[in-house]
Parts: structure tokens; sequence; C-alpha cells
């Protein structure tokens, strides 16, 4: 099992496997904290499906993504990613979670993205997903 930390308008904060959400950076009491399958953190992690809370009811809605050339690609690992590594990075050196995110982050960065063949329909974390890439979605980032 896993959890989604939603805020009062019912948009998703963090997901966490039940292991990780200990070591969240968030006031869990400011938000509503959710149980959801393996099989929904797995599918929101690799962007598959796109999760939100409506009442006391999750949502999972299909997504896709496509990005139809490198640049598109580097643009979003430039600015969404690598900024998300970075902010945690720069002061959480003692985290748990800091050796495989920063690992990730040097991944991410060497990446030959000319390499992958485009368009790449599918979100930069499928990709990884698919590619045996271990690689963290930005909402796992505390």
């Amino acid at each position: 099992m896993a959890k989604a930390y939603f805020n009062t308008d019912g948009n998703i904060v963090q997901i966490a496997t039940d292991s990780d959400a200990a070591n969240l950076n968030i006031n869990k009491t400011d938000y509503t904290e959710k149980t959801i399958s393996d099989s929904d953190f797995s599918a929101v992690r690799q962007g598959t499906k796109k999760i939100s809370l409506s009442g006391d009811t999750v949502n999972l809605v299909d997504e896709s993504y496509s990005f139809p050339d490198q640049t598109a690609l580097s643009n979003y690992i430039k600015k969404v990613v690598v900024p998300t590594l970075d902010a945690f990075l720069g002061s959480n050196e003692g985290h748990s979670m800091y050796d495989g995110i920063s690992t990730y982050k040097q991944i991410t960065e060497q990446r030959d993205l000319s390499t992958i063949t485009y368009p790449l329909n599918s979100t930069w974390e499928k990709y990884c997903e698919d590619n045996s890439i271990t690689y963290y979605h930005p909402l796992q980032i505390p």
C-alpha cells in the first residue's frame, strides 16, 4: 500500500510508499492522507494516471503524454525534474532518500537524450520504468 496527500482543493501534493511516508518533509496535519493501492501508486508515479480527491473519494484518470522531440523532453527535465531534485538535495543531506535522489539526478543529467526515439509517447518517468532506470516522480520528492 501507499499514501497520497491532498490539499484542501483536492489536488495532489505528495505520494509515497508506506515506508517512505514517514520521511516526507510536509506537515501531514495540513493535508488529507489517503491510502492507495500499490498499482495506483505505480500508475501515478509513472504519470499514466492523474490523481485527485473529491470529497472522500480518490479519483484516478488516465493520462497520456508525449514529447514530440528531444528539445521538449530536455526542457521537461531541465525545468521540472532537476529543479525539484535540486531543491531537495540543497537542504536534506542527512535524509534517508538523499543518496537515491542524488544518483537519479546524476543519471538524468548524464542521459543521452538523442538515443531516444521521438516522439516519445510516454512520460519521462514511464520511459525510465520501461528501461529499468531508477527514478523518482516529482510528487515523491520530500
